[in-house]
């Protein structure tokens, strides 16, 4: 399902998203939690996922 045009990321159900203007959370919803530093035009940011361990194996190991 395509994501809403006229919603931010974490804004809408099932969605997540860091927002970096104000350093804030959004988990579903349009109120947003204290989450990190804001960032700045010249800032760096990275983003990391960590997969489980079994990842990627299928039933047959």
């Amino acid at each position: 399902q395509d994501y809403p045009k006229n919603r931010h990321p974490g804004w809408s159900r099932g969605s997540v998203a860091y927002h970096a203007d104000d350093g804030k959370l959004f988990h579903g919803s349009g109120v947003g939690d204290p989450f990190g530093p804001r960032c700045y035009k010249g800032d760096v940011m990275g983003c990391g996922i960590m997969f489980p361990r079994d990842y990627g194996r299928d039933s047959e190991g």
